[in-house]
């Protein structure tokens, strides 16, 4: 009897592979491209504006007990009265940040607070006079603050929910690096020109800051700020 003819065996199947390969040429280039986008977007620009702030509060921060103790006479009981009083405006400032912000605007209230911290900045740098000195500390300080908070709501609020993680991490390290190489050179600054000169390199670095933010967020400017989510490289799983 003749043989029935089996069916035909299915062909294996093709192993899967990516659809399509970047090659690390074109990889690069669409990092690089990524990495200007971020640079010109909001985590760039508030990252350089942190920068700043930073540098200017590394350079005088670490050694202000020492220069109300060493050169204004303060002892170190009334330095402690001085720290607990700034503590107690920094809660005052803090309750007051929120209901300013919602009046005048999260980033007009940090341009304006930071620009009137900046005299008294000075004035502690300057005054021989322990009482002068101390108020211009704590006012400094409170002004500070109060456009803290807003600040911080302003640029989570600048940039694609997604990306809200990472412009954390930047902000927080760009501001940690700044803040210690301010204490590096803030120590050479004093061994070499006096306390003084910390406080006025400080301000310059806060106008600064201060003059990036209105520059690149005030007004219209703002507006055309917001990032576009990054294009996603071929291949990899979105």
């Amino acid at each position: 009897r003749a043989r029935a003819a089996s069916a035909p065996e299915p062909e294996p199947e093709p192993i899967a592979t990516p659809a399509a390969k970047v090659g690390w040429r074109e990889r690069a280039r669409l990092l690089t491209n990524e990495g200007k986008q971020l640079a010109r977007g909001p985590i760039g620009r508030f990252s350089a504006s942190q920068v700043f702030i930073g540098l200017g509060a590394g350079l005088f921060f670490p050694y202000l007990s020492i220069y109300f103790v060493n050169e204004l006479g303060a002892t170190t009981p009334q330095f402690g009265v001085l720290s607990s009083v700034q503590t107690v405006l920094l809660a005052g400032a803090a309750l007051l940040a929120a209901p300013l912000a919602a009046r005048f605007g999260k980033l007009r209230l940090a341009i304006v607070a930071q620009t009137l911290s900046l005299p008294f900045l000075i004035v502690l740098g300057v005054s021989p006079v322990l009482s002068i000195a101390a108020v211009a500390y704590l006012a400094r300080a409170s002004l500070m603050n109060l456009g803290a908070p807003g600040l911080q709501a302003y640029y989570m609020e600048a940039v694609p929910e997604g990306r809200r993680g990472l412009a954390s991490s930047v902000y927080n390290g760009v501001w940690q690096g700044a803040w210690a190489l301010g204490a590096l050179i803030g120590g050479s600054l004093i061994s070499r020109a006096g306390y003084g000169s910390v406080f006025l390199v400080a301000a310059v670095c806060y106008t600064a800051s201060i003059l990036l933010l209105a520059w690149w967020f005030g007004g219209a400017r703002q507006r055309a700020t917001r990032e576009e989510p990054a294009p996603a490289l071929q291949g990899d799983a979105v």
